[in-house]
């Protein structure tokens, strides 16, 4: 089971429709990045992007540093890290 499975069964309650959106905008499987959540079609991990939104970082950077990457997989990244806060 890789680590969207493991989260989507970790919430107890149905996941709001757009929340399908996250799950193909992110993606986990053993074999790409040893099974973090990277971006669907990258092996960008997703706590990059929460790591340079942490530190100040604006969307903009983000994207040049990461061109690879558009504003709707920064969007979801946010919806997944509030989706794991809220499992805890």
């Amino acid at each position: 089971m890789n680590a969207i499975e493991m989260l989507k069964q970790g919430f107890s309650q149905e996941l709001p429709e757009d929340w399908a959106d996250v799950f193909s905008q992110i993606s986990s499987t053993p074999d790409v990045m040893d099974g973090l959540p990277v971006f669907s079609g990258t092996r960008v991990p997703v706590y990059i992007v929460l790591d340079y939104l942490a530190e100040g970082m604006d969307v903009d950077h983000i994207l040049k540093d990461y061109p690879g990457l558009d504003r709707n997989k920064v969007r979801a990244a946010l919806k997944f890290a509030r989706l794991l806060s809220s499992l805890h």
